[in-house]
């Protein structure tokens, strides 16, 4: 056997052949013709010893890493697939980690991409790649320091490698010395001319200093040698921009998202540039033709609503979603939709109303019982406990490991403060479903609750890394350190999360608050600045 988990890869068919595979072994008896049975079999020994966990892993990995290369949205979902098939085989085979990070970051996964970096180099601190692109991730979410850190390990393990060299050279500029990172820059290009990440340098440098035309011009240059670039492709779409080539900069955004379709986030950038031109109707525009691509995708559908809320608010997102289900009077998850909506108008009358009629029509299928245990929440929120008691009860008699279900019955037994219960149930809970975050949450509120602090944080951090650092639960993390009286450590967190994920405005407001805590006024303007850019 070649080591690899149960279940075919998606990409098996192109693998080649390996010893230990029912192929393999058939085509060595049908080579070996009638050579002695001792023989043959020490052979098939020998042939799969020369092919150990590791060295599948390795081949997994190389595939992935020759269809990421190929680039294109479906040679990165392949590589993806591969790099994940390595992992299944060595859990700690760091290229392979790095190898997800690579593709998030083409997808726009930017927490993803942050979360694969760290654990790459949680593996292998001395994967010089990973350390530059952290670097890079924590300078321009100006965490200039820790960016700082990156940058000397990564000279210390490569000190002439180009990428550590431009970092350095990046570092050097966010600290306003531009000459000796221009004089730095121009010593790589003596190597290697054709290193975009110095003429991304340069380019940047000359926008930075106003230089617009100059920096469009460094751009273009850098387009020829590597034209999928995203950052160079940044640059010419903010100089064109600030030359008021509108249209030039438009063209330029279309550029890029067809140059790179698996990543959803240039989309919206051009939607975000349509709307800060004035032109909101294209912009819609542009978000209903994505949506009839494809009348299934219920996700674009619920873009526009987004969209429409943010022009018109909840009122004309309302109508908006009540002419979707028109059309779509079975798509649940447009009524659900709906029903948060309404929620969050505070018409709870409406939403009840909408979330009932999905569980009178739904009944035990995944929609039925999740509109059941809304409906129980309701109940719970009115202090119906012996009625949200039955429905949950009915949805454990029908799936009995129903994650909403066990968690509200948990929370009842947490509002009550039997804290301990609570504990005893919420292990039993992740005992049966390991992987749920709000469970987690929920156990890290429990044990806050009993005052073991270590115990929570650690549920807490769990929840986060678990989440793939989604920022809902790197919130209720920094939240609970700032009650813990660690604003420092609170301000890392959301600094990180920052990184990942710019423009996230309640990161940003808890940001202030820690650094309010510390009395750091300098950096509670600078978020407070940020926060009103983003109009939060």
């Amino acid at each position: 056997m070649d080591g690899r988990a149960s279940g075919t890869p998606i990409n098996s068919l192109f693998a080649p052949l390996r010893p230990g595979s029912s192929v393999y072994t058939a085509k060595i008896f049908s080579r070996a013709g009638r050579a002695p049975a001792a023989l043959l079999l020490a052979a098939l020994m020998a042939l799969a010893a020369c092919s150990s966990p590791t060295e599948v892993a390795q081949q997994h990995y190389e595939k992935g890493m020759a269809l990421f290369k190929q680039g294109g949205k479906e040679n990165i979902a392949l590589a993806d697939t591969e790099f994940r098939n390595a992992l299944e085989i060595k859990k700690t085979l760091a290229h392979a980690i790095y190898g997800l990070a690579l593709v998030a970051e083409q997808q726009g996964k930017m927490p993803e991409m942050f979360s694969y970096l760290n654990q790459t180099l949680g593996q292998d601190p001395n994967h010089v790649e990973a350390q530059i692109k952290i670097g890079k991730l924590l300078l321009s979410a100006g965490q200039i320091d820790r960016a700082a850190e990156a940058s000397e390990k990564a000279l210390r393990l490569k000190p002439d490698d180009p990428a550590a060299q431009m970092l350095h050279a990046a570092l050097l500029l966010k600290r306003g010395d531009s000459a000796g990172a221009i004089a730095l820059t121009n010593k790589v290009l003596a190597k290697t001319p054709n290193d975009t990440d110095a003429i991304e340098l340069l380019a940047n440098e000359r926008l930075m200093a106003g230089d617009t035309e100059a920096a469009l011009r460094q751009a273009d240059s850098g387009l020829k040698i590597q034209a999928n670039s995203i950052p160079l492709l940044a640059i010419r779409i903010q100089a064109l921009e600030k030359l008021g080539r509108f249209d030039h900069a438009e063209l330029a955004i279309r550029e890029l998202i067809a140059k790179h379709p698996e990543n959803p986030q240039f989309q919206g950038a051009l939607i975000r540039f349509l709307v800060s031109h004035d032109r909101k109707d294209a912009a819609e525009a542009e978000l209903r033709a994505v949506a009839a691509k494809d009348p299934s995708n219920t996700k674009a559908k619920l873009e526009i609503v987004r969209f429409v809320n943010a022009l018109k608010g909840p009122a004309g997102a309302r109508q908006e979603l009540e002419s979707m289900l028109a059309k779509q009077p079975d798509n649940n998850e447009l009524k659900f939709a709906l029903a948060g909506l309404l929620q969050a108008m505070n018409d709870r009358p409406a939403a009840e109303t909408l979330i009932r009629s999905i569980m009178a029509k739904a009944g035990d299928s995944a929609d039925g019982l999740k509109a059941k245990a809304q409906v129980a929440t309701y109940l719970l929120e009115d202090g119906n406990k012996a009625a949200a008691t039955k429905l949950a009860d009915e949805i454990l008699a029908k799936d009995n490991r129903n994650e909403q279900a066990l968690l509200i019955k948990v929370s009842m037994v947490l509002d009550e403060h039997r804290v301990d219960q609570a504990i005893t149930d919420l292990r039993a809970l992740l005992r049966d479903n390991p992987d749920s975050l709000r469970a987690m949450l929920l156990l890290g509120k429990a044990h806050e609750m009993q005052g073991t602090p270590s115990l929570a944080e650690d549920q807490l951090v769990h929840a986060y890394q678990a989440s793939k650092m989604e920022p809902a639960y790197g919130i209720a993390f920094a939240e609970f350190l700032l009650r813990q009286n660690q604003p420092a450590r609170a301000e890392k967190l959301l600094a990180e999360m920052i990184a990942a994920k710019p423009g996230l405005v309640p990161a940003l407001k808890l940001l202030a608050k820690a650094r309010s805590d510390q009395g750091n006024w300098d950096g509670v303007q600078q978020a407070n600045s940020e926060i009103r850019r983003l109009g939060g």
